[in-house]
């Protein structure tokens, strides 16, 4: 495996690298010393942040990351209720009904949903403890942070982890933690992925990272098919993101529409599609 990074350079000149899938996870489990808080990305109509987090749930060394923690805006933030890997039937009927009507899409659709979402789920116990964030629609994300003891690998709404400033109309219901809730409360410690569909919708919705005059450092991972489509955005700004990424990172731009394009590593293309002599 080549685990030298790629770099690609769009022409407005927002280069940022592209590392193998491999090399991501080396990365992420090679320390086991210094904190490392992991934040994802979703958008709640499709399954790529459930799938992501799933598939980083399954790969994370256990020694590493010791909390699964999920946003629910309906859990109390006394943190007495908590989510479990116990998922039966009929909890799979009323999730996927409940995503159906909330988020407006088909049955399909919402079945994978849940079905990314219970593969995560199925490591509370063996591997994590299960912690909800976002309690009483994001009342004191501080609080309930507080409370979790080790390391996090958290999914929330993308809005929370690229949203600087909350958006006027939500600035009386939502506590000022919650954007963006990985800077807020895990400032040097933290690092958001965010899936390549997720962005593209994001983008779709209106770039609220605009007027943001501290821009972190990124660089994309390309999903283990070595599809763009499956690719992640990893980002950060503090020690966490430089001990891990320092050597490939590069300066993220104002705008997320201004990215750099993924490109796949040549040495899965070249496995894929074999030239014959």
């Amino acid at each position: 495996m080549n685990n030298n990074p790629l770099k690609y350079t769009d022409p407005t000149g927002h280069g940022i690298n592209t590392i193998s899938n491999d090399d991501f996870f080396q990365r992420i489990n090679k320390d086991k010393t210094s904190e490392l808080n992991i934040w994802v990305g979703d958008h709640h109509c499709i399954p790529d942040g459930n799938k992501l987090f799933a598939d980083l749930a399954k790969n994370i060394d256990l020694n590493h990351i010791g909390n699964l923690v999920l946003e629910n805006t309906s859990a109390p933030i006394s943190g007495n209720k908590r989510p479990t890997s116990v998922q039966t039937p009929s909890m799979l009927q009323t999730s996927v009904n409940h995503t159906m009507r909330k988020h407006n899409v088909n049955e399909t659709q919402a079945t994978a949903i849940y079905n990314y979402k219970r593969e995560a789920l199925a490591f509370i116990g063996s591997k994590f403890k299960g912690v909800y964030i976002g309690g009483e629609k994001w009342k004191n994300p501080r609080l309930e942070v507080s409370r979790m003891k080790g390391n996090i690998l958290a999914r929330v709404g993308a809005a929370h982890l690229l949203t600087i400033v909350a958006p006027k109309k939500y600035l009386t219901l939502l506590h000022s933690d919650s954007y963006p809730v990985q800077e807020k409360l895990k400032p040097n410690t933290s690092i958001a992925l965010i899936p390549r569909n997720v962005i593209d919708l994001f983008i779709k919705s209106g770039d609220s990272r605009q007027n943001n005059l501290e821009p972190g450092f990124g660089l994309w991972v390309n999903g283990k098919d070595n599809k763009p489509e499956n690719a992640f955005l990893v980002f950060g700004k503090g020690e966490a993101m430089r001990e891990r990424f320092g050597d490939i990172m590069q300066p993220m731009p104002m705008s997320l529409s201004k990215l750099s394009p993924i490109k796949p590593d040549p040495d899965l293309s070249a496995m894929n599609h074999p030239v014959t002599p």
